[in-house]
C-alpha cells in the first residue's frame, strides 16, 4: 500500500468525527480488495456552518473522488 499523488481521496465528513469507525472499516476493506493506496478514506471534521465552503474546496482538489 502506497499513498501517492495518484491516490483518489474519499471523505467522510462530520462534526464530531473522532468517534467514527467508518474510516477504519472502509480502509480495511479497501486493503482487502487491494485498492488501498489507489483510494484512501479520510475523516474530515467540518462544522455545519462550514460545510458548503468545504464541499466547494473539495471540488477543486483534482484527486478527490467524485461519483
Amino acid at each position: 500500500m502506497k499513498i501517492t499523488g495518484k491516490s483518489k481521496l474519499l471523505a467522510i465528513i462530520g462534526d464530531p468525527i473522532s468517534q467514527a469507525k467508518t474510516p477504519i472499516m472502509a480502509n480495511e476493506r479497501l486493503a482487502e480488495l487491494g485498492c488501498l493506496g489507489q483510494y484512501v478514506l479520510m475523516p474530515m471534521e467540518v462544522h455545519s456552518s462550514d460545510l458548503i465552503r468545504c464541499v466547494e474546496g473539495l471540488r477543486k482538489i483534482k484527486n478527490f473522488s467524485r461519483p
